[in-house]
């Protein structure tokens, strides 16, 4: 039952995402923002700024609760937890190595780092009102990702689990 409510709503999510998202360019400008993103994922900022290729490492630590965080030697219960709290409550969204809702995760460790990644997981409202790379992903994907309540301890076994999945032993 639990399995069929889910789908339902994945198809009814995409269902309205798609009447909602406009056909024709591919390319779009937001006035606020003073963006240009194009379909190679990099997202041109005006006179104000350097431009942001979402594919790309960045050093950004993003904003909220996780300022620095030490990473520890791989923790493979730590992951086990980590990938069923990414089944219940990230995979509606997200597949690793696809576009679904949100971008895919596969190799997320490696293009940001893991105060960013759990910063998202914590505090994505702020982080898609004041971070430039959060800024960039709800420009092209166009759904803000919600809370989800996680802990602190939470956002550290998914990031275990994406460290997992990136190739962390």
């Amino acid at each position: 039952m639990k399995k069929s409510f889910l789908i339902a709503c994945c198809l009814g999510t995409s269902m309205f995402l798609y009447s909602c998202g406009g056909g024709g360019s591919k390319e779009s400008t937001s006035e606020s923002e003073g963006t240009t993103k194009t379909e190679s994922g990099v997202n041109e900022i005006g006179a104000t700024g350097d431009a942001i290729d979402l594919s790309q490492p960045s050093d950004s630590k993003g904003v909220g609760p996780v300022t620095n965080y030490e990473v520890k030697p791989f923790n493979a219960d730590l992951a086990a937890k980590g990938e069923m709290l990414f089944t219940s409550k990230c995979a509606v969204c997200h597949r690793l190595d696809s576009k679904l809702i949100g971008p895919p995760l596969e190799g997320v460790t490696k293009r940001r780092t893991p105060e960013w990644i759990m910063n998202m997981a914590l505090n994505p409202l702020e982080m898609q009102q004041k971070d430039p790379i959060a800024k960039a992903l709800l420009d092209e994907y166009k759904t803000p990702m919600t809370d989800l309540g996680l802990s602190q301890e939470d956002a550290e076994a998914i990031f275990e689990y994406f460290r997992q999945v990136d190739g962390a032993k």
